[in-house]
């Protein structure tokens, strides 16, 4: 699990064209509105997403699940949870 830089988000955009909840949260990170932080599987050809937006809210989107992502993404979010 990578934490995109900023300048990086877009490449992350593409897995979100075809979703009909949650767009506002997702596109105001992503398009860099609101703060929060985009973790991927790999950065050029993202396929697991973990979105975890200022606020509490998290979102996890993937092309193909990882089982090996998802158990970072859990990891992180327990050990981080009062830390971010």
């Amino acid at each position: 699990m990578m934490l995109l830089q900023n300048n990086e988000y877009e490449t992350a955009i593409k897995n979100f064209k075809n979703i009909d909840h949650s767009i506002p949260i997702i596109y105001s990170v992503i398009e860099k509105n609101n703060g929060g932080k985009v973790f991927v599987d790999n950065v050029k050809n993202p396929e697991n997403i973990f979105i975890l937006p200022d606020g509490g809210f998290i979102y996890y989107d993937t092309l193909n699940s990882s089982e090996d992502f998802m158990l970072e993404m859990k990891s992180f979010y327990l050990v981080n949870l009062f830390l971010l």
